[in-house]
């Protein structure tokens, strides 16, 4: 027969038993929530399919994986990216489906916003400026979190108060209208030469052309430099435009620029220097490229998002600026028959043989 002694150690263990039990199943609750959580995420593009692609990459490489933990939902995705001249372009899964719409349309941009916000998402990617500014738009009053992937001066577009401190639920990493300015600069560098740049451009995203315009247009004043941009708002327009090419001694593309490879391929034909806004632009025949790139811009936004879909706010995310990369494609350099100085090569980010 047990004593007493032994009944209180008895009870003193079946309690001790209890507390770890309870211990076990209260930490075991949480970590099997968390494991089971699943993110639906919302996308809006104006900008290349490779931007979506190695986001998506480095998001991955933070443990967010398609068909494991995360859905990407693409309401409007980029139209596909110019085939590089006499190679095919593998564009992102996702745009396979991709609607046959303007994606520079303001309007349609907000629908694509507005969509992805009925649709409660748990967060929404804005690729490029006019689709952030969609997103804050459809946005307001919500708690949804919008992070934008290289919009143009979003402090002066009112995308965010500012930098440090965007008091909102908007943040991202952002390029700035002055890289145009050096995108031209880089261009005159490598080709003294010039003096008329032709710049063409879709006129829906008025905003952001007229940063970058107004950064290239103060630059060519100081240069001695005449600026042509050429607002080409339909294929219509374009194909006026390459029919009917004016004089110039070079061409710039931004990021809204119409039919690009057909404004590369003609730049190769007409031997004149021919800049883009991002690498792509280069890989495809551009002679330089001179911009924030995906492969600096990725995975400085996956960490933006993966804080975010672990608690942090937007607002205690400073926005980032993107870094610039400098790309020259010689066998572009060497088709137009120009020579590029080893001082500016050995500057260059990379170099495309």
């Amino acid at each position: 027969m047990p004593t007493l002694g032994h009944l209180h150690k008895s009870r003193h263990l079946l309690v001790f038993v209890f507390i770890f039990v309870l211990a076990g199943c209260g930490s075991a609750t949480p970590s099997s929530q968390a494991d089971s959580r699943h993110f639906v995420i919302g996308e809006i593009s104006v900008i290349d399919p490779t931007y979506i692609t190695d986001l998506h990459n480095n998001l991955a490489q933070l443990g967010y994986v398609v068909g494991k933990n995360v859905t990407y939902t693409p309401d409007l995705l980029a139209t596909p990216a110019p085939t590089p001249i006499g190679t095919p372009v593998a564009t992102a899964a996702v745009t396979a489906s991709a609607p046959p719409v303007n994606p520079n349309d303001p309007a349609v941009l907000l629908a694509a916003a507005q969509n992805l916000v009925a649709e409660k998402v748990d967060l929404i990617i804005a690729y490029g400026t006019g689709s952030a500014q969609a997103a804050q738009k459809a946005t307001a009053g919500t708690t949804i979190p919008v992070v934008f992937v290289g919009a143009l001066n979003p402090v002066d577009l009112g995308i965010v108060k500012s930098l440090a401190n965007n008091e909102g639920n908007i943040t991202g990493v952002a390029g700035t209208s002055s890289a145009y300015a050096q995108q031209l600069e880089w261009l005159v560098r490598i080709s003294p030469t010039i003096k008329r740049v032709y710049i063409p451009y879709a006129s829906a995203q008025v905003s952001s052309v007229a940063a970058a315009l107004k950064a290239i247009q103060d630059y060519a004043t100081k240069a001695n430099i005449q600026v042509t941009a050429a607002a080409l708002p339909t294929a219509k327009d374009t194909a006026a435009a390459l029919a009917n090419f004016p004089d110039t001694d070079a061409i710039m593309l931004l990021p809204f620029s119409p039919q690009t490879s057909d404004f590369i391929a003609l730049a190769i034909q007409r031997k004149l220097p021919l800049s883009g806004f991002t690498g792509i632009y280069a890989t495809q025949g551009a002679l330089l490229t001179y911009n924030y790139s995906s492969a600096t811009l990725s995975p400085l936004v996956a960490t933006q998002i993966d804080r975010i879909l672990k608690g942090a706010k937007p607002s205690d995310l400073p926005v980032q600026l993107a870094p610039n990369a400098l790309v020259i494609n010689l066998k572009t350099a060497q088709a137009i028959g120009l020579t590029i100085s080893n001082t500016i090569l050995q500057q260059a980010t990379t170099l495309i043989r």
